[in-house]
Order: C-alpha cells, then sequence, then structure tokens
C-alpha cells in the first residue's frame, strides 16, 4: 500500500490528490507515506487549498517523522497565498513545533518559513534559532540562515543575525552565509547598520590560507558583490601559485560583478590557465 501511494505521488493528477486526501489509513507507516505523498504531487505543481489544509492539519500528529514530512510538502507547495495565511493562524502551533527536539521538523520548518511572505514568519523563526542554542544542529542552522536571507530585504537589520552565523564551528553553516550575504541585494547591504561589521568579516574569511579553499572562495565572491574595491586589493590571488584553482575561480566570479575593461582583460589572460577549472 506505501508503494502504491508513492506510485500516485509520482505520477497522480489533481482527482488523485483528493482522493488521497480522502483517504484514513490505520496503519502509522502509511500515514507517513500519505504526508510524503502531497509532498511528490506538490513537487509536480499539484496542490490546492485542501491540500494545504490537510498538511497543516497533519502537524498536529505527535510523531515527528509525519511532521516534518508535512512541512517539506508545504514548502515545496510555497509560496502560495493560503500558506501565508495559515502561518499567521496557526502561529501558536508552529512556534511550539520551533522547539521540537527533532531536527528534521525545525530543519523544514524553516525553510517554510523562508518561502513565506508571512509578517509572522520571523518570530517563528527566531523561536527556531531560540531552540538552537540549546541543541545546535548543523542543518536547522543552515535553513535558518538562508530564511533569515529571504527576510532581510524587508528588515536590513537581520544582517546582524545573519553576520552572527559566521562565527558557527561548523564549515557548512559558515559557507552557508556566505553564499547568502552574496545573495543579498545591495541596496540591503547599503541600508544596514551592519555594513562596516560584514565588510571587516568578509575580508578576514577572504584572507584565509590555502586549507580552507571553499571559505575563502565564498568570501571572495561575497567581496565582489557587495565591497568590489576590497577585492581588488586581493588581485596578487590570480599570480600566486600556491593558492589553489578553486580560490583564483571564485575570485573570478567576484570581480564579475562590476564589469570592466580591466575585468574584461584579466578573463581574457586567464582563459589560458593552467587549470580548466579556472580557464
Amino acid at each position: 500500500a506505501c508503494r502504491i501511494l508513492e506510485a500516485i505521488g509520482r505520477c497522480g493528477d489533481q482527482f488523485c490528490l483528493d482522493s488521497v486526501i480522502a483517504f484514513i489509513p490505520r496503519d502509522p507507516q502509511l500515514r507517513k507515506e500519505q504526508a510524503l505523498t502531497m509532498a511528490r504531487f506538490a513537487l509536480r505543481g499539484i496542490k490546492s487549498e485542501r491540500s494545504v489544509w490537510f498538511c497543516f492539519d497533519l502537524l498536529g500528529d505527535p510523531d515527528a517523522e509525519i511532521q516534518w514530512r508535512a512541512l517539506y510538502a508545504l514548502w515545496r507547495s510555497a509560496p502560495y497565498g493560503l500558506i501565508d495565511v495559515e502561518i499567521s493562524k496557526r502561529r501558536e502551533e508552529l512556534t511550539k513545533l520551533a522547539a521540537s527536539s527533532n531536527a528534521d521538523v525545525k530543519m523544514h520548518l524553516a525553510t517554510l518559513l523562508g518561502r513565506s511572505k508571512s509578517g509572522d514568519a520571523p518570530a517563528i523563526l527566531f523561536a527556531i534559532e531560540k531552540s538552537e542554542k540549546e541543541r545546535s544542529d548543523w542543518r536547522v542552522q543552515v535553513q535558518t540562515v538562508r530564511s533569515l536571507g529571504a527576510f532581510a530585504p524587508r528588515e536590513p537589520a537581520l544582517l546582524g543575525k545573519i553576520i552572527g552565523y559566521l562565527g558557527s564551528p561548523n564549515e557548512h553553516v559558515k559557507i552557508a552565509t556566505l553564499q547568502v550575504v552574496t545573495a543579498l541585494t545591495k541596496e540591503t547591504v547599503e541600508k544596514s547598520e551592519q555594513k562596516a561589521q560584514l565588510k571587516k568579516a568578509l575580508n578576514v574569511f577572504a584572507s584565509l590560507g590555502p586549507e580552507l579553499p571553499l571559505l575563502q572562495g565564498e568570501a571572495l565572491v561575497a567581496l565582489g558583490r557587495h565591497f568590489p574595491e576590497e577585492l581588488k586589493k586581493k588581485s596578487e590571488i590570480l599570480a600566486e601559485k600556491e593558492v589553489p584553482s578553486l580560490v583564483k575561480a571564485k575570485y573570478l566570479e567576484g570581480i564579475s560583478f562590476n564589469p570592466s575593461s580591466e575585468a574584461i582583460e584579466t578573463f581574457l589572460r586567464e582563459l589560458t590557465s593552467d587549470s580548466v577549472r579556472v580557464s
């Protein structure tokens, strides 16, 4: 029966979606599969008001596995106006979920919030942050900082929270944070009171040695996006043999944010690089 539900979710139409919603399984395993089937429909763009309400109702189930699967289905259905409305209506319920001991629940909840335009979404995300101070799961932190990045254009002050994640001991979290910074609009950074703090932090990461190429590379891209004058000071990177090709490629990506004759000359020159990644 689980495999039948899986197959329906992968190839069923709107009528099948309604049939799955109407299905009342007695077996807990089927209930879990039913929740995941909602996500499979959503992945193919098949959703409805009924499916959204159904998934929100599943969040009341005590089984954390059903909860995270329902949240996964919801963020796969987003953006969707009804989801924003339901997040605001169910703020108290979702705030309780934010304190869940299950990392998968919080990870998918954070992802859902980042895809929402609900005015209550940031407060629920802050509740996840508060909970993570006690448990600290890097997967949850990655999704949380990504969602903070989605809210930052509306609330530039959130840049301070985002910068805070650069102090994480986990490399995945720091890389995700640098990517979030790169994705921010220049206007968001300009409006923020933490602009100088961000410049300082990016310069620190951009100056890391070859032993941390992923972090250094993403920092160079972020510098090019928001502080191109700072990136120009690091042009020697391309000439230094001990610098990994990944870092050099990221430097080129950074200067591409600000086209100029100088940048084009650099690109043309590096086309003959011995490194395939760079060329």
